[in-house]
């Protein structure tokens, strides 16, 4: 699988009404050099935090900004986000239950 980061954010900048410091500012980035520095791939490895703020910002998915799908607005399935929900209100639970056996 090619990195299309690069090419689909430079996408969304040649067609968004935003100037590089009005991203930069939204982003909460310093300076708009590193915007650039997305566009051009300079940047090869993306945090997660900095990938869902400009997938908000732009109101696409970041599955399509990564490269994953041609669908822009790719949304995960519900089913699959409340079967994540339920796995992490399971761990803390048991870790909740274990605790409170262990401390009695």
């Amino acid at each position: 699988m090619d990195y299309l980061f690069p090419e689909r954010f430079t996408f969304l900048l040649n067609n968004s009404n935003m100037t590089y410091e009005q991203i930069a500012k939204e982003l909460g980035l310093k300076s708009k050099g590193t915007i650039s520095k997305y566009a051009s791939g300079k940047v090869k490895k993306i945090e997660l935090s900095m990938l869902v703020k400009i997938s908000e910002l732009f109101d696409v998915s970041p599955i399509w900004l990564l490269g994953f799908t041609d669908d822009m607005h790719y949304k995960i399935k519900n089913n699959i986000k409340y079967l994540i929900y339920f796995y992490i209100i399971f761990f803390f639970f048991a870790i909740f239950i274990y605790i409170s056996i262990n401390v009695i």
